[in-house]
């Protein structure tokens, strides 16, 4: 479990001890022989009365507890254009994980499209990427402002959206030094750009991930690792 998840256990904490000092005080309120007895019979039931209270506020069915067909061989990403998920296998994200280090250089900006954007620093810590994840964590990671990382975050998915015209996208690829970008299979948004405005060069391949040199440059004027 990493270390940034672990207050969604503790926070669960000041619940249990208060539910433990509400039962310690009702427990006070009877005959000595009844507290021995709810001392050990109480941890049990509200133990229970959780996992009860837990699975019915969930409604987890049995069929989700079940992991997903080949989840050993596969990771199922969770997209950064919030549509329908993809499942990439780990020999790609190995294989393009190489790859992003022998041809990518410290500090390029690599721009993901909606199935690949939030596997980027994961896939490399060397690059940088134009929105990480969401305006928020990209104000943070990025120690910029709330609209600087608004601007970068809607300006990345008005582009994988295909909301801009060719030379906007252009314009908006130039402003943030994009010299590379990295596709999780066919995209119209990257089709729809005029090579004579984005000249680009299929530089690897793994599975159907897809990384592209951009002619643009590889320096970056605004980054975010």
């Amino acid at each position: 479990l990493p270390p940034f998840h672990l207050w969604r256990i503790l926070c669960l904490v000041p619940f249990g001890l208060g539910t433990a000092l509400l039962a310690h005080l009702a427990a006070r309120r009877v005959s000595r022989d009844t507290v021995r007895t709810a001392t050990l019979v109480l941890p049990a039931l509200l133990v229970l009365a959780v996992a009860a209270a837990t699975w019915g506020l969930h409604a987890v069915s049995l069929s989700a507890l079940t992991p997903p067909q080949g989840w050993r061989e596969q990771l199922v990403t969770v997209r950064f254009d919030k549509r329908k998920r993809m499942r990439v296998p780990y020999a790609a994200l190995l294989a393009m994980q190489e790859q992003l280090a022998r041809l990518v250089p410290a500090g390029d900006v690599v721009l993901g499209d909606g199935r690949t954007n939030n596997l980027v620093t994961t896939l490399s810590s060397r690059v940088a990427v134009v929105c990480f994840r969401s305006v928020h964590q990209t104000m943070l990671h990025g120690e910029m402002s709330r609209p600087d990382a608004r601007t970068r975050c809607a300006g990345q998915k008005d582009l994988i959206g295909g909301k801009l015209a060719p030379d906007e996208a252009a314009a908006f690829l130039h402003r943030f030094g994009v010299g590379w970008i990295l596709a999780g299979g066919a995209d119209a948004w990257l089709d729809a750009l005029p090579e004579t405005l984005v000249p680009r060069t299929l530089a690897a391949e793994a599975g159907s991930l897809k990384l592209y040199r951009l002619g643009t440059g590889s320096g970056a004027r605004e980054r975010t690792s």
